[in-house]
């Protein structure tokens, strides 16, 4: 993946970790999982792993999120770096 690649994925990433509705969205699933799991009946393993892998799934997308745009944040500091080094500064 080239660099500007990068740089354009982490600027929809944080695009998205900035929207409103998506964040809340998250958070109301991770809420409803967590009720899930812990007010499951003690005999239903399946009910409370299914919540877990939910929350579990939501962490993971923040992540990655979060990750795509720390990448594309070193990618811009690397390229105002290249170009002052081009310069002899």
């Amino acid at each position: 993946m080239s660099a500007d690649d990068v740089i354009r994925r982490g600027i929809a990433a944080a695009r998205l970790l900035g929207d409103e509705t998506l964040m809340a969205t998250l958070a109301e699933i991770e809420a409803e999982c967590t009720a899930a799991w812990t007010g499951s009946n003690p005999a239903d393993a399946a009910a409370r792993e299914d919540a877990y892998r939910m929350i579990r799934c939501v962490a993971l997308l923040r992540q990655k999120l979060e990750t795509w745009r720390g990448a594309a944040q070193i990618e811009k500091n690397n390229a105002a770096w290249r170009l002052q080094e081009a310069r002899g500064s």
